[in-house]
């Protein structure tokens, strides 16, 4: 399942959440309808309207599960991480790369239409959006108070490292010539100079 889509998900509403994230990022939230978002599900608006009452509720649904995911799969690679700051930066920096990476249309959508959701959904994009960034921040302080990091501005550090990593699903698509695995590896590279690794 990508960031977006659920197991628990019925056929339905993975058609609807994949034909409106194409739509979203090929033509922007206002230049797409319900009927466009049908058209390339194959399905009527009534079906759509079944599982969500608005264009903007759908968009909500993608970015919230989009970022909760994001937030999820790098708590989860902290705790396997260990203590050394080391191995946390570059497990973040694993699992923000290869997410972004990996669905790079979920990304553009969740980079580009915050403004165009409602208070409490935009809230709540926000919230997981700033803990992903805190997550990067405290991994760098303790790096630097384990005295392995030198950067003494941690948390400029951190919104840098974030996005770059966010970039690449902008420009990056995976060929045999340029594997994930590579373009992690570079970015890991490229955290460790940012936080001054010894």
């Amino acid at each position: 399942m990508s960031g977006v889509l659920r197991n628990a998900d019925d056929p339905m509403m993975q058609r609807i959440l994949t034909a409106a994230v194409d739509a979203f990022a090929e033509r922007g939230f206002n230049g797409t309808n319900i009927r466009d978002i049908g058209a390339r599900g194959g399905m009527s608006s009534g079906s759509l309207y079944n599982h969500f009452s608005s264009k903007t509720e759908i968009l909500s649904t993608i970015m919230l599960r989009g970022i909760m995911n994001l937030v999820s799969l790098s708590e989860r690679a902290l705790e396997l991480a260990g203590d050394d700051a080391r191995d946390r930066i570059d497990a973040l920096v694993a699992v923000h790369v290869g997410l972004h990476a990996a669905h790079p249309r979920e990304s553009v959508v969740g980079n580009a239409e915050l403004h165009n959701l409602e208070p409490d959904a935009r809230s709540a994009v926000v919230f997981y959006r700033d803990r992903q960034e805190d997550l990067f921040h405290g991994t760098i302080s303790t790096g630097v108070e384990q005295g392995v990091f030198t950067t003494d501005v941690p948390r400029e550090a951190a919104r840098f490292i974030v996005v770059a990593c966010t970039g690449v699903a902008r420009w990056y698509r995976a060929s045999p010539q340029s594997p994930v695995d590579a373009l992690i590896a570079t970015y890991q590279k490229l955290a460790r100079s940012t936080v001054g690794q010894h």
